[in-house]
């Protein structure tokens, strides 16, 4: 498990369908302040304090997931045979659905950008939830200082 400790942050980009090739808005959450609960000595220490992302998200708290579907009815829980599991993800209309690898992990993608430009193409706003949330997830930090410095908040 996973805690954000708020603000919780929505990130909006486009990425282009694998499958149809049509260019879809595309979500990936954010947090500046995450707490993994691996059980051993360091528990209970927020383990960063520089934006993150998250990703692979298995299970989060039902009002994010009803804030998010308000504004992108596409995000959606799917399984994917490449991850081997079911996680939340974006969908096309077309039915395919974007990898979290593809979009966040991999150098390129819609939230993993490799210039200043890309990460200008990405808009930040707050969700407006406080406290702590809990997530199933796994997080990475691979573009984080281009996203913190190039892209737009709302």
């Amino acid at each position: 498990m996973l805690v954000v400790g708020a603000p919780l942050y929505l990130l909006e980009s486009v990425a282009t369908c694998w499958k149809c090739g049509a260019l879809q808005p595309v979500i990936a959450f954010g947090a500046e302040r995450i707490l993994e609960d691996s059980g051993g000595d360091d528990a209970g220490l927020w383990q960063s304090t520089d934006f993150t992302l998250l990703n692979y998200i298995e299970d989060m708290p039902d009002a994010v997931y009803r804030f998010v579907c308000a504004f992108h009815p596409g995000y959606r829980k799917v399984f994917s045979m490449t991850a081997d599991m079911e996680y939340y993800a974006n969908t096309c209309g077309c039915g395919a659905f974007f990898g979290d690898w593809f979009l966040v992990c991999e150098a390129g993608g819609a939230f993993f950008p490799e210039m200043a430009a890309d990460a200008r193409r990405i808009t930040i706003s707050t969700i407006p939830l406080g406290g702590e949330l809990a997530f199933t997830c796994s997080w990475s930090q691979g573009a984080r200082n281009a996203i913190r410095d190039f892209a737009i908040r709302v």
